[in-house]
């Protein structure tokens, strides 16, 4: 009869220790998700909480809606660099930056230009160092050697462009703002490689902009500023 009892202590002993083996197991395991995750939340860090300096850059990326075709000249990779962009690209940019910062006055210089240009740009970065005729908003501007001088102009685009800032994310030295583009013609709303979306409605924008292009703009920290370095095409949809 103590042999049996023995016996059945030892099972049940055995059984004990196997859960407490597989319960410490468990808990390493777990403590190393946990330190992962906790490295990952600390490294990038993303949300949908929109703060005032990127609802600023996402001005400085979208202004100029009359004028300027945002569809870039990608490549196999869907991805470009600032150095790669056409002109009117970069100088909507450069602009779109003195207007949010009010050195959009009658006495524009080629320094407040180009100061702008390496804000947002980089400081390495090279602005066209002459243009002629470049619309801006209500206005178009030409660039000779170190004056700047600009003429009214009018708006005669058939497209009106719509955009929503999607989301971004970033970490100690980069940031990525998702935009979506889509523009209006004839009552029918377009993605940016022209293909029909749907029929403009402004209670449905919000469903249909979720179908629009979708792009990637990454940012390079510098000193305390962030300056463009490429773009890159997805498809994201807004859920």
């Amino acid at each position: 009869m103590m042999e049996l009892f023995n016996k059945k202590n030892s099972k049940i002993l055995l059984a004990v220790l196997v859960v407490v083996v597989i319960c410490t197991l468990l808990l390493v395991v777990l403590k190393s998700i946990k330190k992962e995750d906790e490295k990952e939340s600390t490294d990038t860090k993303i949300t949908q909480v929109i703060p005032q300096d990127v609802r600023k850059i996402y001005r400085i990326l979208t202004s100029n809606e009359c004028y300027v075709d945002f569809n870039f000249d990608f490549k196999n990779d869907l991805k470009i660099k600032t150095t790669d962009m056409n002109d009117d690209i970069i100088l909507t940019i450069i602009f779109n930056n003195l207007k949010e910062n009010n050195k959009l006055s009658n006495n524009l210089t080629k320094e407040e230009y180009l100061s702008s240009a390496k804000e947002i740009l980089g400081s390495n970065f090279n602005a066209p160092n002459t243009f002629t005729n470049f619309k801006h908003n209500d206005y178009a501007y030409t660039l000779t050697e170190n004056n700047i001088t600009k003429t009214k102009t009018d708006c005669n685009s058939s497209k009106e462009y719509k955009t929503v800032l999607y989301s971004y994310s970033y970490n100690q030295d980069n940031l990525s703002v998702y935009i979506n583009y889509a523009y209006i013609e004839n009552g029918n709303v377009y993605d940016l490689d022209k293909n029909y979306i749907a029929k403009y409605s402004s209670e449905e924008m919000e469903n249909i902009m979720g179908k629009a292009t979708s792009y990637i703009y990454n940012f390079k920290k510098e000193n305390k500023n962030h300056y463009l370095t490429s773009v890159e095409k997805t498809i994201r949809e807004i859920k």
